[in-house]
C-alpha cells in the first residue's frame, strides 16, 4: 500500500471548506421567506382570543380546559369502542340467525300453499266432470220409476 501524503491546510484551503459549509447549511434552513409562507395560514394572537370567545385571563383559559376535558372524559375509549363493535355484530348474528328461522317457516308455507293450490285444483276438475256426467244423465230419457 501507497502512503499517502497529507497536504498542509492553508488559509485559502480552509476558506473554501467553511464557503461550502455556509453554502450546504443555506440550502438546508429556511429562509425568511420559508417561515412566512409556513406560518401564514396559523392563526394570529387576536384570532386564537376571538376563536375561544374572548377568553383573556388564565383563570378563564383554565376553566376551559377543564370543561374540555370534562367533555374529553365523557367520549367513548377504544377499549368501549371495541366492546360496542362487538355487540352490535353479536346482535346482527341474533337478528340474522332469527331471520334464518322465519325463512325456512315461510319457505315451508309455501310448499304447503302450492301443494294445497294442487290438491284444490284436482277437486275443482273432479267437481266439473261430475257436473258434466249429471247433466247428461238428466238428459237421457228417464227409465219408469
Amino acid at each position: 500500500m501507497q502512503k499517502i501524503k497529507k497536504q498542509k491546510m492553508t488559509l485559502e484551503k480552509l476558506a473554501i471548506v467553511i464557503q461550502q459549509d455556509f453554502n450546504d447549511i443555506k440550502e438546508r434552513f429556511a429562509t425568511k421567506d420559508d417561515l412566512k409562507e409556513a406560518v401564514a395560514g396559523l392563526a394570529t394572537k387576536n384570532e386564537l382570543k376571538e376563536a375561544v370567545g374572548g377568553l383573556a385571563t388564565k383563570s378563564e383559559l383554565k376553566e376551559a380546559v377543564g370543561n374540555l376535558a370534562t367533555t374529553i372524559i365523557g367520549l367513548a375509549t377504544k377499549e368501549e369502542l371495541r366492546q360496542l363493535h362487538e355487540e352490535v355484530i353479536n346482535s346482527r348474528d341474533e337478528v340474522l340467525t332469527s331471520n334464518d328461522k322465519i325463512v325456512k317457516e315461510l319457505k315451508i308455507i309455501r310448499e304447503e300453499q302450492m301443494a294445497h293450490t294442487a290438491a284444490h285444483g284436482r277437486v275443482d276438475d273432479k267437481v266439473e266432470d261430475h257436473e258434466a256426467r249429471i247433466i247428461q244423465l238428466e238428459n237421457q230419457p228417464s227409465a219408469s220409476v
